[in-house]
């Protein structure tokens, strides 16, 4: 069971590129799901919507991201308990605000087996709507270095291109190399395409068909891995 993050529901189900991982999950026979971020569809509030209500909340001390990991482990509760995927199967995927919170995701709940962050937002106070907020205690524990204990060793893809004037493609780069350094056995993927990635000049389309890719492939393993006998 795969849950894919990119703003509201509808857009991380429904709207190209978003969709392209969910849409080839689907077809190779997983169940794909999604909710809204905070802040983003029915859970906008009082501090507002999207990037500028997330940054006007983190200014108001609201810890905008910590209630993902209680969400995933929500997920995963409903999918078993109502027989909707098997135990240690379930993948998360999500781009920009969307690949941090599936980073969010798999550091709070150890039963999702792989992820997929595209142009990752790793460091909040990159974008120009977060660069008032370097100093803040919530961003700071929020940032993706901040999760690495919880990562090292997970089944995790990240893709980025060569450039990222948005969410600073140096930035991924960085939180990638310390996540490797973390890293005993199973270092994280890493695809860097040519071009500026939230631009348009990054091929998204082969970076998404390249993590989804990714997802089949280690839960193939796992499953053939599953099914040969223990020695005697």
């Amino acid at each position: 069971m795969l849950v894919n993050l990119a703003g509201d529901r509808a857009t991380s189900l429904d709207v190209s590129p978003y969709s392209v991982i969910p849409n080839i999950l689907l077809a190779a026979g997983h169940r794909v799901a999604s909710f809204d971020m905070p802040f983003h569809g029915e859970r906008t509030n009082k501090y507002g919507s999207d990037l500028p209500g997330m940054a006007a909340a983190m200014a108001a001390g609201v810890d905008v991201f910590a209630g993902l990991g209680s969400a995933a482990q929500a997920v995963v509760d409903f999918a078993l308990q109502n027989e909707l995927s098997p135990e240690k199967t379930f993948l998360v995927a999500g781009t920009s605000r969307g690949g941090l919170a599936i980073l969010h995701m798999m550091a709070g709940e150890p039963r999702i087996f792989a992820g997929v962050a595209h142009v990752p937002l790793t460091y909040i106070p990159e974008p120009r709507e977060f660069s008032h907020l370097a100093d803040n205690p919530v961003v700071a524990r929020s940032n993706a270095i901040a999760l690495i204990p919880k990562l090292a060793d997970r089944n995790l893809f990240i893709s980025m291109g060569t450039t990222d004037p948005r969410v600073g493609a140096h930035r991924c780069f960085h939180f990638h190399e310390m996540l490797c350094e973390a890293s005993v056995s199973n270092p994280p993927v890493l695809f860097v395409g040519p071009g500026e990635s939230h631009g348009n000049t990054f091929n998204e389309e082969a970076a998404y068909h390249a993590g989804a890719a990714f997802l089949l492939e280690r839960t193939a393993i796992k499953h053939n891995h599953e099914l040969v006998p223990a020695s005697t």
